[in-house]
Parts: C-alpha cells; sequence; structure tokens
C-alpha cells in the first residue's frame, strides 16, 4: 500500500515535467539598414543610403505549456542568413559639383578602404525566447495568437552580433492530438549600434508531448 501511494504521489509530481513539445521552424523576411560611404574628394563627408536586406533560414523550437492551452512559452535555436548588401553607388543618387558620381577617378585601392559593404551572405547563429498567447478560437482545433519573443543573433559570421525583438499576429492549427502547425509574422527590430527594422515570416510543427 505503502508503494502504490508513494508511485501514485511520484506520478503526479512528474506529469507536469513532461507537459511542452518540440518542434521545427523555417522563416524567411525583409529588413531595411542603413549603408555608409565616402565622397573621394573629402573622406570625412560621409553619406548614408538605406538599404533593403532579405533573409532565411529554420531550426528548431521547445515549447513549454499543455496543448490544451492558449499559452505557450518557447525557446528557438536557428540558423539564419541575411543576403549580401546592396554597392551604395547603386543606391546613391548624390552628384558632384562637375556632375561626375563621387568616386570618378578614385583608384581600386582607394574604392577598397572608402566603399566598404559587405558582398557575401552573412551567415548568423540565433536564440530567441518568447510566448504564444491565443486569442481567438480553440487550442484543439484552430486559434489565433499573438507572439512576443527576444533574443540574439549572438554567432555571425562577420562579427556583427545584435540583439532583436518581435512582436506580430499567428495562428495554430491542430492537425492531429499531438501535432501543431503554426505560423506567424513578426514586426522585427535589430539593434547593434542603431535600429534595423523589418518584418519575417515563420511557419513550423509542433509535436506535443502531453
Amino acid at each position: 500500500m505503502r508503494f502504490a501511494t508513494v508511485t501514485s504521489l511520484s506520478l503526479l509530481v512528474s506529469a507536469p515535467a513532461f507537459a511542452g513539445g518540440i518542434g521545427l521552424i523555417t522563416g524567411a523576411g525583409v529588413r531595411t539598414q542603413d549603408t555608409y560611404w565616402y565622397n573621394d574628394a573629402d573622406i570625412t563627408q560621409q553619406y548614408i543610403e538605406q538599404d533593403t536586406i532579405t533573409m532565411m533560414g529554420g531550426g528548431f523550437e521547445i515549447t513549454l505549456g499543455d496543448r490544451d492551452e492558449r499559452f505557450i512559452g518557447y525557446f528557438r535555436g536557428y540558423y539564419w542568413q541575411d543576403a549580401p548588401e546592396t554597392d551604395p553607388l547603386s543606391l546613391s543618387s548624390v552628384v558632384l559639383g562637375d556632375g561626375s558620381a563621387p568616386w570618378t577617378g578614385v583608384s581600386d585601392l582607394e574604392l577598397e578602404d572608402w566603399r566598404s559593404w559587405r558582398e557575401d551572405p552573412r551567415q548568423i547563429g540565433m536564440f530567441t525566447v518568447g510566448m504564444s498567447l491565443g486569442v481567438l478560437g480553440n487550442p484543439r482545433e484552430i486559434m489565433a495568437t499573438i507572439n512576443v519573443d527576444v533574443g540574439s543573433g549572438f554567432l555571425s559570421s562577420d562579427k556583427q552580433e545584435f540583439l532583436q525583438a518581435e512582436i506580430g499576429p499567428g495562428i495554430s492549427w491542430a492537425a492531429t492530438r499531438s501535432v501543431f502547425v503554426t505560423g506567424s509574422v513578426m514586426a522585427t527590430t535589430r539593434y547593434r549600434k542603431g535600429f534595423s527594422n523589418g518584418v519575417h515570416g515563420y511557419a513550423g510543427v509542433r509535436y506535443m508531448f502531453d
């Protein structure tokens, strides 16, 4: 009798530890950023042009919560790739007084120094923690959600790490009792010596243990 009582209590205590799940996610997005360059006649004259960068990636998530609940917490770790930056000269409409482009007559070596931009894709290791709150519908069927997460691009190929925050609407659909398909559209901001804003879209599938 004592053994049965202890066993029953241990099951009750340990059961919440299995509330949660694992999943896979994929995403893509677009953001704007400032690109800087300088006048060949005056290296102290800095120009700023706005560039548009696309990105994509995917990874995994670990969720915490019951499949019947409206509130789900999650941790995401994923690989992200930013497209190359655009040559600032192609973005610029600046013309010097003599009608020439700012870098006319500048040597290749000087261009390399003064007209510097990222010509290769940026590889990024991301992690975020967040929450999904159901606001309309049934968690066991289909439900509209509000999603918020914060995190960091903690590892990047060009050592340009950054902080990130996102918020936006989403959806959760119970494909089976344990498998859920999710999606969200997030307003995103990055911070590293200034803010860079954009929009990310995510799609994923979760397997809930409980």
